[in-house]
């Protein structure tokens, strides 16, 4: 496997405006398997820079994700697409993955489970429980 380095927001813009510069595009994926840790300095670094680059990426459903001022401001820097990570909404998927989390372990999570008698509806989780 492979090195990782973790950049910081303003080596992030920096190299966005690199791409945008060699290759003329204003479009980015930025595909991070997850912007949340560094999606608000990426935006307050846009918004300083006054660019005009337009970006999506992954983003876990928390709260702050459904958190109204943030998405305000992560839109005003051109972030126009979030593609939500969405496990399962099963608790015994989350189990059997290992993940140590609940589908309601968020309280303020966009993404909730359904309610009931439905939680079993779930295909991935009918597909495990036949392995038993």
């Amino acid at each position: 496997m492979g090195k990782y380095r973790k950049k910081s927001p303003p080596q992030i813009v920096k190299e966005l405006q690199t791409l945008r510069d060699r290759y003329g595009s204003q479009l980015f994926l930025l595909s991070d398997s997850l912007l949340n840790p560094v999606i608000n300095g990426i935006a307050e670094e846009l918004i300083a820079a006054q660019e005009s680059i337009y970006w999506e990426g992954w983003l876990r459903a928390d709260k702050p994700v459904g958190d109204t001022r943030n998405t305000q401001l992560w839109r005003r820097a051109g972030f126009y697409h979030a593609r939500i990570g969405a496990e399962s909404g099963s608790p015994r998927v989350l189990q059997l993955m290992g993940k140590k989390i609940t589908p309601g372990q968020n309280p303020g999570s966009p993404v909730q489970p359904l309610p009931g008698r439905h939680q079993n509806l779930y295909p991935l989780d009918r597909r495990l429980s036949r392995r038993k």
